[in-house]
């Protein structure tokens, strides 16, 4: 993740210190939390993942964001930059911890995704 945000993120001024400090906040509280909390149900993905895939996958997701730059606009006001950035990562968090899974464990998933997000 650190290797993402500096070469590619600062490198090609997508945001503003700033958002990237906002991002590595979200990385930081919620990545290896959720990656831990999955451990539990490994053996519900039909094709297994590592953790390293889910990390890339939820970059990619947030990479498509930041570049398109009416998801994540570089705005003066924090409060609107700050929410952009929000939603961009809960959606990417979602696809990339829970979309390999059977609807088995959808429940879990749920639950979890619900107790995390209700700390932002």
């Amino acid at each position: 993740m650190q290797s993402w945000l500096n070469t590619y993120i600062r490198h090609n001024d997508l945001l503003h210190e700033e958002g990237i400090q906002v991002l590595e906040e979200l990385f930081i509280q919620y990545v290896d939390d959720g990656l831990n909390k999955i451990k539990a149900v490994k053996d519900e993905e039909p094709m297994p993942t590592v953790p390293i895939q889910i990390v890339t996958c939820l970059c990619n997701f947030l990479e498509y964001f930041i570049k398109n730059k009416t998801s994540v606009p570089i705005h003066d006001k924090k409060d609107v930059w700050a929410k952009k950035i929000l939603f961009s990562f809960g959606f990417s968090y979602i696809w990339a911890f829970g979309a390999s899974f059977k609807a088995s464990v959808s429940r879990f998933l749920d639950n979890m995704l619900r107790e995390f997000f209700g700390r932002l």
